[in-house]
């Protein structure tokens, strides 16, 4: 019994062996405190979850101050408007933006047209700072929560 003891125990000892070898070739993911997915990118880039992509908006922009000129966004889809996109990149590249152009408000209080004109804005902003992008800009503009969330992590 002690020789099969020894070659099970060797089996054991080859078998973790392989598991951590399969473990470091797969893509890395970790879990938040929701138990929602966070991937890490190839190049090292973390793909933020909805959650994390709203709280930035409300922190960077400080919409959740008493004194902020709008209530908090409470989900992704309200960020679809383009205007809290413009005011993040305006922030990177400084008068690349028309932000005088651009109609503030989360995506129910902004018209359609005016949703699209906001990401004119935006596109020709980001080809002023040459800013190199594959947006799908007619999902974002209607609003597709795919399409939105991909934009934004994208940002």
């Amino acid at each position: 019994m002690a020789a099969t003891y020894g070659y099970r125990q060797h089996d054991h000892h080859r078998l973790e062996e392989q598991q951590q070898y399969d473990y470091q070739q797969q893509p890395q993911t970790r879990r938040s405190s929701e138990a929602q997915q966070t991937k890490i990118v190839g190049n090292g880039a973390k793909r933020w979850n909805t959650g994390e992509i709203v709280s930035f908006f409300n922190d960077l922009l400080q919409l959740d101050s008493a004194d902020a000129a709008s209530e908090p966004l409470a989900n992704i889809k309200e960020s679809s408007s383009g205007c809290y996109a413009l005011q993040v990149l305006d922030a990177m590249y400084p008068g690349c933006f028309r932000l005088k152009d651009c109609v503030w408000g989360k995506r129910d209080e902004v018209l359609p047209y005016e949703i699209a004109n906001n990401y004119r804005i935006l596109l020709g902003g980001l080809q002023k700072a040459g800013v190199p992008h594959s947006i799908d800009m007619e999902g974002v503009t209607a609003g597709r929560a795919s399409c939105v969330l991909e934009f934004n992590q994208w940002l």
